[in-house]
């Protein structure tokens, strides 16, 4: 009998903790950079900063609706923020920077890691200053 009952205690507690684990680990699935990321600081942003990335996603979804020189348009995408935007993960990752021949007036593309990141032009002398640190 107290076998039993120490095997249907054990098979609660695992039950238990199985549950547990799979609600924390739900959670953490919802936001994908936490694992690539472990280690980076977090801070709110700024009221100014998040009006300055809404107005680059709006200007950046403005351009993207204007035809190419082909005469196709690309794909509708809506980038927006929401509530969980507030959080800001402060990374310190070096950025590389390729100059291309062209009469564009960017004709810089900067890559963070291996991902190609679009920067305005007049980011250029801050890049320059936090390079010489």
């Amino acid at each position: 009998m107290s076998t039993i009952l120490i095997f249907i205690a054990a098979l609660l507690a695992c039950s238990l903790l199985a549950i547990w684990r799979f609600r924390v680990k739900s959670r953490r699935g919802s936001l994908p950079w936490i694992s690539a990321f472990q280690d980076a600081q977090t801070r709110k942003l700024l009221p100014e900063e998040r009006s300055a990335v809404e107005n680059y996603l709006d200007n950046l979804s403005q351009i993207q609706q204007v035809p190419g020189p082909t005469g196709a348009s690309a794909a509708p995408i809506s980038l927006t923020l929401n509530a969980e935007s507030n959080s800001v993960v402060i990374l310190t990752h070096s950025i590389t920077r390729y100059g291309i021949t062209t009469d564009d007036p960017n004709k810089w593309r900067y890559y963070l890691d291996s991902v190609e990141v679009h920067l305005p032009p007049f980011w250029e002398q801050y890049i320059n200053d936090e390079k010489q640190r």
